[in-house]
């Protein structure tokens, strides 16, 4: 039997056996398979039309013969006679049976066809939506192509210019190096002319000394031999202060000549120890008198001291040419900018033992100081306070050098603006022994 509701529209009294009772019009409304049943077509052909084609199902009619017809689409007639009515209404229950399994035809194929018509434009978005994306894709890759081949060109030309820029700024820093080298040459040299200087000044007064006196021998020399070429008769009071003139003139030219000999031999060492950079023992308490020695000519003229405390006996097998660079460039230092436009000033040079093996120098004046920018920059090649003033920018930076590479030591430095500025370094009594253990 069918699974929808089975109407039965007649004009009859009752319904057939199976039928529901209902007007045509809950029919077209519900949806329903209906069997019409009449005494004529008269009476059933109103139904049908106010059903507005829309009644599938059987039209009874009872007659003298039986005929089954086609009246439209899904709609029969059958005529039948009284006798067949019980096999007639089987005969309308089957045929309805077969309209319902058409109509479940018709609407799978309506559904079919929907769900079809649904899925192919849904295959068609999809299939355009692919394209599209496909497209979109290919456009993307095309282009991440494209940036891939110009980046490959830029990076290769940065590469280019990479390597372009390192072999300027190699052949930059060796030239800044050879200049940083000959600067410095030019800055020792500049010390030995200083020494030079030291040298002139200070042997000006022993010679200068041994020339006066050399006058007075002279003269009175000169003045014994007239009386005794003369024949004039020669005293003995005469005699006697002739000759202890002699003595005493001969006494103040040793005297000035084994001062000036001194002299030259502090220079010389001072100069070899410079030029030569050479390893030899010495005691760093004579050193340093033999420096300040050579330095006299600039600090006489000049209202500023020096106070030196040397622990005695500090014995150094190291390069007594560094050390004395470094404490001439610390005393220029001071000079030119600590005590600039300073009527008076203090430099304090003290060392001693610091461990084993090591000695702490510690080098102080209470000049103007130096501000956080500039104690910064202090060991940097080149930076000057004083640019235009005849500061070359590389003092520190060469006594840094001095300190770190032959010495094999260490330099701190403390300073700030007014307070003077403090230089401490740690140097091994020997560096030749710290460079192996590094080596090592």
């Amino acid at each position: 039997m069918s699974s929808l509701p089975r109407y039965y529209v007649s004009l009859q009294p009752a319904p057939p056996a199976g039928f529901i009772q209902c007007d045509i019009t809950r029919r077209v409304l519900t949806g329903g398979l209906i069997a019409l049943h009449g005494d004529n077509l008269d009476q059933v052909e109103p139904v049908i039309e106010q059903g507005g084609g829309q009644i599938h199902g059987v039209i009874l009619l009872p007659g003298s013969a039986l005929s089954i017809k086609q009246r439209m689409t899904l709609l029969w007639e059958v005529h039948y006679p009284t006798a067949l009515e019980q096999e007639i209404q089987t005969l309308a229950d089957a045929l309805l049976t077969l309209i319902e399994q058409l109509f479940q035809q018709i609407d799978q194929n309506r559904e079919s066809a929907f769900y079809g018509q649904r899925i192919s434009r849904e295959v068609e978005t999809i299939r355009s939506d692919y394209n599209h994306v496909t497209n979109t894709l290919l456009q993307q890759v095309n282009e991440l192509q494209s940036a891939q081949v110009a980046l490959q060109e830029v990076n290769e030309a940065l590469e280019a210019r990479v390597d372009e820029r390192t072999r300027e700024l190699t052949r930059a820093n060796e030239e800044l190096h050879r200049a940083i080298t000959q600067l410095a040459q030019v800055e020792k040299l500049a010390s030995l002319a200083r020494l030079v200087a030291g040298i002139s000044h200070e042997l000006n007064t022993p010679l200068g000394n041994i020339v006066t006196v050399g006058s007075t021998l002279e003269s009175s020399v000169t003045q014994l031999k007239n009386t005794l070429t003369s024949n004039s008769p020669l005293k003995r009071s005469q005699l006697m202060e002739a000759l202890s003139t002699l003595s005493n003139g001969l006494g103040m030219i040793s005297h000035n000549a084994e001062r000036g000999a001194a002299l030259i031999q502090h220079f010389k060492q001072i100069a070899t120890d410079q030029t030569s950079m050479r390893l030899r023992e010495f005691e760093l308490g004579a050193l340093l008198n033999e420096i300040l020695i050579t330095l006299a000519h600039q600090l006489k003229p000049t209202p500023y001291r020096v106070i030196t405390r040397i622990d005695e006996y500090l014995l150094l097998n190291s390069y007594p040419g560094a050390v004395e660079q470094i404490i001439t460039l610390l005393i220029n230092n001071s000079l030119q900018h600590g005590f600039a436009q300073r009527e008076q000033g203090t430099i304090t040079l003290q060392a001693g033992l610091y461990q084993t093996g090591w000695i702490e120098f510690i080098y102080q004046d209470d000049g103007v100081g130096m501000d956080e920018e500039t104690l910064k920059h202090a060991f940097e090649p080149f930076y000057t306070s004083c640019l235009g003033q005849g500061g070359s920018g590389l003092g520190l930076a060469i006594l840094h050098n001095l300190v770190t590479g032959p010495l094999a030591g260490s330099i701190e430095l403390h300073s700030q603006p007014d307070q003077g500025a403090s230089f401490k370094l740690l140097l091994p009594l020997d560096p030749t022994q710290v460079t192996s253990a590094k080596a090592r």
